[in-house]
């Protein structure tokens, strides 16, 4: 090779590997771009899922049309006990039929302080409670044999005060 060719070929192969690097470098950087963006895309979709009233408004939802299995997902142990017991008494023999009926939930606002919230709202021209706590980052609906959660009314007393809780 003469002293001119060498020159070129040497000029070629590193261009050549220059711009193999700034395409590495491109593709890497896009990588990082989609990355963050899938990122924060899921991080702001899941936290106006995980509040107490996006919870506590799709649980109740649920309850109201009897969808027991759905209002179980969002519900701590407790709960989950009280609505097979409340799926039992909707089913069983001789018990009136009731259609599941979309009641509207209104003025719906939770008092949340550290991992419990406290959830007042109006259905049917009743104002009712609903307590929420948090377990594992996700807020679940605590429902309690004391009170039935949605159909708790503070200013109302239990119908039997002999009952043992």
């Amino acid at each position: 090779m003469l002293k001119t060719e060498k020159k070129y070929y040497f000029c070629c192969v590193k261009k050549n590997e220059i711009n193999n690097q700034n395409k590495k470098n491109m593709k890497k950087l896009f990588s990082l771009v989609i990355v963050a963006i899938v990122i924060v895309a899921v991080s702001a979709c899941g936290n106006k899922k995980n509040t107490p009233e996006a919870v506590a408004e799709k649980f109740l939802g649920h309850l109201n049309k009897k969808e027991y299995a759905e209002a179980k997902k969002m519900g701590t142990e407790n709960t989950k006990q009280m609505l097979d017991m409340m799926e039992s008494f909707s089913g069983a023999a001789g018990a009136k039929t009731t259609e599941a009926k979309d009641v509207k939930i209104e003025n719906l606002k939770c008092d949340t302080q550290a991992d419990k919230s406290k959830c007042t709202y109006t259905a049917e021209g009743k104002e009712q409670t609903i307590d929420l706590v948090k377990q594992d980052g996700n807020w679940l609906v605590d429902m309690k044999k004391e009170g039935t959660g949605d159909q708790t009314n503070p200013t109302t007393p239990p119908a039997d005060s002999t009952a043992k809780k």
